[in-house]
């Protein structure tokens, strides 16, 4: 039996999430007084952000797998 191998980059949206989950994380290491939303909205579009990069990824991946069963 023969396999391909296709490798998935990642994309735009999961790059930016993981950038916002840091800051997230620094937010909450670090106490920012002046700026108590500034944690949770962070938390938030990165959530939002993974969730569209779970999209993509998994369209990209099931489009792959279509293809290669089409060869």
């Amino acid at each position: 039996m023969n396999y391909e191998y296709m490798i998935l980059h990642s994309n735009w949206w999961g790059k930016w999430s993981v950038n916002i989950t840091a800051l997230g994380i620094f937010l909450h290491i670090f106490e920012l007084p002046d700026l108590p939303w500034l944690k949770m909205t962070a938390v938030y579009a990165a959530t939002f952000l993974l969730a569209v990069s779970l999209y993509q990824y998994l369209v990209q991946f099931i489009n792959s797998i279509k293809v290669g069963r089409a060869q």
